[in-house]
């Protein structure tokens, strides 16, 4: 195993040069929490050389993705509780959480949970739709904010 003081020193020289590494880091972190939620216990003690226990591994997955996501919404700063749609500017960048109609099972349109930052392109009754394609669903699940970048 190589020197941990210098895997640390790189991966904070790499969060420092390129605005993109925290990006990334967060994203692979995702992306094991979800692998390794598909491991059985010993595939994860093989993964890791036996040195870690699955239960450890996993709670420090999770602890991590906690700290990441309480980070991220620090830098979302939210107009009066909670904004209404009404005080969407088309054109500009706000972030979303809420339901998306995200096609079809069963015959019948499939719901799901999503959440991004984008542009803002068109506003119908029912939905918000954003610059990637994606219709937000106007109903209680919906909250909108500001970017911190934005204030």
């Amino acid at each position: 195993m190589a020197n941990k003081n210098t895997i640390n020193k790189r991966i904070i020289d790499i969060m420092k040069e390129n605005w993109l590494s925290p990006l990334f880091f967060a994203a692979g972190i995702d992306v094991l929490k979800q692998k390794i939620e598909l491991l059985s216990d010993s595939d994860i003690c093989k993964l890791f050389g036996g040195l870690m226990s699955p239960d450890f591994v996993r709670k420090e997955l999770e602890r991590i993705q906690a700290i990441l996501q309480s980070e991220h919404q620090k830098k979302i700063t939210q107009i009066n509780d909670k904004m209404k749609v009404e005080e969407i500017e088309i054109g500009k960048e706000y972030h979303l959480t809420g339901d998306i109609e995200n096609g079809y099972m069963n015959g019948k349109p499939y719901v799901s949970h999503e959440e991004v930052t984008r542009a803002i392109i068109r506003i119908t009754e029912t939905r918000i739709i954003c610059e990637c394609g994606r219709k937000f669903l106007i109903n209680e699940n919906l909250t909108i904010t500001v970017p911190a970048y934005r204030k």
